[in-house]
């Protein structure tokens, strides 16, 4: 599949995405998954508001980085350095930052083809977040590839985002009631 194949698809509540020309298909996102989506966003939303440096999306939003790789993330953060990738209804090129919340049907899909990806087209950190191991994992680029990062004992840090930093314990803690 094209961009322009992608764009014929029915807005039907589905989430699609096309890497390397093929169709998938997503099942809606699990509560669980939401919340912490949900908490992520909300700290990014505060720091770039507060710093001026940027803005976030959150999904749905179509990330298109080639005629033949359109995804959604979860999470995409885009400098204001960056800000010609923002083209009308999505962004068509690498975001700066880019959070995956894993699901039990994207776990492969998030660890090792979105990845690659990311990667190859210039995303300059991922964000990989799997709720039901309890793990948030910063991948930064050092071309051709991602380097994880050690994080600080119970907090996040980002070296694009100078001074952001999620508490794990907050993000992963269960929902009130």
């Amino acid at each position: 599949m094209t961009v322009a194949d992608f764009e014929l698809l029915p807005d039907d509540g589905n989430r699609y995405e096309i890497i390397g020309g093929l169709l998938s298909v997503s099942p809606s996102p699990t509560l669980d998954h939401q919340r912490i989506v949900l908490r992520i966003a909300s700290a990014l939303e505060r720091y770039l508001d507060e710093t001026n440096l940027g803005e976030a999306f959150i999904s749905p939003v179509d990330v298109e980085l080639s005629n033949f790789d359109v995804v959604e993330p979860d999470i995409a953060v885009v400098l204001n350095e960056n800000a010609s990738v923002k083209q009308g209804k999505r962004i068509v090129g690498a975001p700066d930052i880019v959070v995956e919340v894993i699901s039990p049907s994207s776990g492969k899909r998030d660890r090792v083809s979105k990845a690659a990806l990311y990667a190859m087209n210039g995303v300059r950190e991922y964000w990989l977040v799997d709720h039901e191991k309890r793990t948030f994992s910063v991948f930064a680029l050092e071309r051709p590839n991602y380097i994880e990062r050690t994080q600080p004992e119970g907090r996040v840090q980002s070296d694009v985002l100078d001074g952001f930093e999620i508490d794990l314990e907050r993000l992963f803690r269960a929902p009130a009631g």
